[in-house]
């Protein structure tokens, strides 16, 4: 049951593509689209054409049809049932569970570097920014999406295209200074199109897929939009642009510098940066760029904190779940459902203490996120 009746703040087209972009977008993702070298290109337009696009297609006409909280929960409930609609959104929230947890890491381990490289490798360390990052999100949103509107802005802006438009400045300045490309960058079809007869391309094209997942998410707020049935649809398409933007580009910027089969999947793009501005004394930047780039992820992360869960809100309004469950505050955030959120996340981050190292737990994270995503998807 809500507790007051006012209606909550509508944001417009610019805020909603900034909320949009800091769910999908990340240049976190770089060294990973980065390593096949020139196949990127077609890695990621078969990624945007084969998933993005179809996703970002059905979002716009589904929510814009049905323009209420409760994104993939409304849709599938309409097709199948309140029954199915229940499990297509737990299994959305779960992933995000096991996906964001995975993404505090990466925020910790960013953290680190830009102090001491050492603390990324001490679970301690990363618990602790599990927990303090999550929560002070949790918080942050209990303001409502008008919050989350200006939060993920400066996100977006700190953490994805300032690291970007700095990497691609970079790059430029390394091609106009005749330093040499250390990548193939022929136009052949060897060097544009992979072997798909080689299992490993499928798990590589996976990872694109992933890079591009989420568009469905920012669906759930699709009722605080102002005129959403004409806004979503140049927000979701906007961001779509960006994202195959920033992939390509992004990836050229690094691997025109730095070997494919050096590219750390982790650490590539701090690698980049680390290259780029040795040559110019420059060094003293790379922890700045760490930091901007963490508070891109925890801008990310934050954006997710109100996105599937509004569909939970949606099934316990339905009465699939316990009434206390249907609580919201004056901006329509469903207080309960999100402290339970937070607490869940919170016992999975505790997890990475009965875990041999960091690594066996990021990797472990990261197949159960795959696994209910693939599950969900398919």
């Amino acid at each position: 049951m809500a507790s007051s009746n006012s209606s909550p703040a509508k944001i417009g087209v610019f805020s909603f593509v900034m909320i949009t972009a800091a769910v999908v977008m990340s240049v976190r993702t770089l060294p990973m689209t980065a390593q096949p070298g020139m196949m990127t290109i077609f890695l990621t337009l078969a990624a945007a054409i084969c998933f993005m696009i179809p996703t970002a297609l059905v979002s716009a006409e589904l929510a814009t049809a049905w323009p209420e909280d409760g994104g993939i929960f409304i849709w599938v409930r309409e097709a199948f049932g309140e029954r199915m609609g229940f499990v297509a959104v737990w299994m959305q929230w779960i992933q995000m569970v096991f996906g964001m947890t995975s993404i505090l890491m990466i925020v910790g381990a960013i953290f680190a570097y830009a102090f001491d490289p050492a603390l990324a490798q001490n679970k301690m360390y990363i618990l602790a920014v599990i927990l303090v990052v999550y929560w002070a999100c949790t918080l942050g949103n209990m303001r409502g999406v008008k919050t989350l509107g200006w939060v993920s802005t400066l996100c977006v802006i700190l953490g994805v295209f300032l690291p970007f438009f700095v990497l691609v400045a970079c790059a430029i300045a390394y091609l106009v200074g005749g330093h040499p490309i250390v990548t193939d960058l022929s136009f052949t079809t060897a060097n544009l199109i992979p072997d798909f007869s080689d299992k490993g391309t499928w798990a590589l094209f996976i990872g694109f897929v992933f890079v591009v997942m989420g568009m469905e998410v920012s669906a759930s707020n699709v009722s605080h939009v102002k005129n959403a049935e004409r806004n979503y649809p140049i927000a979701v398409f906007l961001v779509a642009l960006f994202v195959v933007i920033v992939s390509v580009v992004g990836s050229f910027a690094i691997f025109i510098g730095i070997p494919t089969k050096h590219i750390s999947m982790t650490a590539g793009l701090i690698q980049a940066f680390q290259t780029y501005f040795k040559m110019w004394g420059l060094g003293w930047l790379t922890p700045i760029m760490a930091i901007c780039m963490a508070i891109g992820l925890a801008g990310q992360v934050n954006s997710w904190v109100l996105g599937p869960v509004r569909g939970l809100q949606a099934t316990a309004n339905a009465g699939a779940l316990p009434k206390v469950l249907q609580k919201t505050n004056k901006q329509g955030v469903p207080v309960n459902l999100i402290y339970l959120q937070a607490i869940l996340i919170s016992i999975v981050g505790v997890l990475i203490c009965v875990m041999p190292n960091v690594d066996s737990f990021y990797f472990m994270l990261l197949g159960l996120t795959s696994l209910v995503t693939s599950l969900l998807t398919y």
